[in-house]
């Protein structure tokens, strides 16, 4: 295998796009260590001295990881590459700008996102917890003209969609402490000074424009499923005309109304502990009014794939965004806790309750059955299909007054341990 190997072409082994990567490497980080170390002996990139030094550059983002990988294999064999090229990769000015455009692109065109990520990272080292505080003063020492502390630290929750942040909330963010952090917190301060000046130059415009991107990106997250979903992505990230871009929208939506749920697109390993991180950090950012708190343990891997993890994640989350949508003392609680052979995700909030007569609260998953208006009622219903696909559940555990604070909806999701 490590002859053959070597005459293989690296995307053999770890795929040709970053999520081929994470899938083959899976979620439980000793087991991603242990698959890497493989990986480098059959291709002949190295052994466990250099596993560990891209663990820690990368921070097991495997978007980056899979940069380094590139990399590593391009420079194999050239005087000063491999190995050489691993300890000095800092000094490489076209790799680094792609290493921090990598960072950076799940923040879209978003102008305050930038903002929030370079003012935490001027605050405090990658690996430290940043408060709402520290970043707005971070914010507020670099320029006289900064975005709202309302908005700013709506994008700071929005950091959670980076998966080199290990917590992010509108309170506090802590950012992974790893070599790619390191390298553009030495940039940080300058990088804010820049991000602030083009923000103020389109100031008038830059509010609406951040909550659109954010809303676009939040709302597609209920197709994640379908055929064109990172298609739609590329083109919000790329950002394309609104009007191509609703077209896109209603395309995946055709799709998802369209596509039954069957094994093969709920198959995988997840970790729901980031992915909710990362959903939750969207969330925030489409209603920024609702406060949310989370519990659970350090890492929860189910035996679901990621994007039918993303999909049951978002209609929660949704369901409960858009009931307190309007109030000013909106509350949201997520908790992911282990039972048995289980994960138990439960998801509360303080709003009016499922109105549905006592006795038929199964009404609340059938299709086209909804509180919400004509239109509505599919999202809990394909929410529930998944589950069951993937040998779960999802269940209405309370419709009103099931919690002391919390008195609406109470919903509880069911995940086999992966």
């Amino acid at each position: 295998m490590r002859l053959l190997g070597r005459q293989w072409p690296l995307a053999t082994f770890v795929g040709r796009t970053p999520d081929a990567l994470d899938e083959r490497l899976g979620p439980d980080e000793a087991t991603r260590w242990a698959t890497l170390r493989w990986i480098l002996d059959l291709t002949g990139l190295g052994g466990i001295v250099v596993v560990d030094a891209l663990a820690f550059a990368t921070g097991w983002d495997s978007t980056l990881l899979h940069l380094f990988l590139q990399a590593l294999a391009e420079r194999q064999g050239r005087a000063g590459g491999g190995e050489r090229w691993l300890s000095r990769w800092r000094q490489e000015r076209q790799f680094t700008a792609a290493v921090e455009d990598t960072v950076l692109r799940p923040l879209g065109s978003s102008r305050v996102a930038r903002i929030a990520f370079w003012a935490a990272l001027a605050a405090a080292p990658a690996g430290e917890e940043v408060t709402a505080n520290e970043l707005l003063a971070a914010a507020q020492l670099t320029a006289d003209l900064v975005p709202d502390a309302e908005v700013l630290t709506a994008a700071m929750a929005g950091l959670g969609r980076l998966r080199l942040t290990e917590q992010a909330s509108a309170e506090r963010v802590r950012l992974r402490r790893c070599g790619v952090l390191a390298l553009l917190g030495e940039r940080a301060e300058q990088r804010l000074e820049t991000a602030l000046r083009d923000w103020a130059a389109h100031s008038e415009a830059a509010a609406h424009e951040d909550h659109g991107h954010a809303v676009r990106l939040w709302e597609s997250r209920r197709h994640g499923l379908s055929h064109d979903y990172d298609e739609y992505l590329a083109a919000l990230e790329g950002a394309a005309p609104a009007a191509d871009l609703d077209a896109r929208l209603a395309r995946l939506a055709q799709q998802t109304a369209e596509s039954s749920v069957d094994e093969r697109s709920v198959a995988g390993t997840t970790d729901l502990v980031p992915m909710l991180r990362e959903t939750i950090g969207l969330w925030q950012q489409a209603f920024p009014g609702v406060q949310v708190e989370t519990g659970g343990p350090g890492a929860a891997v189910a035996r679901i794939s990621a994007r039918a993890a993303q999909v049951l994640l978002y209609e929660l989350l949704a369901n409960a965004g858009e009931e307190l949508t309007g109030s000013e003392a909106g509350r949201v609680s997520v908790h992911v806790e282990p039972y048995g052979d289980e994960w138990l995700v439960d998801v509360r909030d303080n709003g009016a309750g499922i109105t549905y007569p006592q006795g038929r609260e199964d009404l609340v998953f059938r299709a086209g059955r909804s509180t919400k208006g004509e239109g509505r009622g599919d999202g809990l219903h394909r929410a529930r299909d998944i589950a069951e696909a993937a040998d779960g559940a999802l269940l209405l555990a309370s419709r009103a007054d099931g919690h002391p604070i919390l008195k609406g909806a109470h919903f509880r999701l069911i995940l086999a341990k992966g």
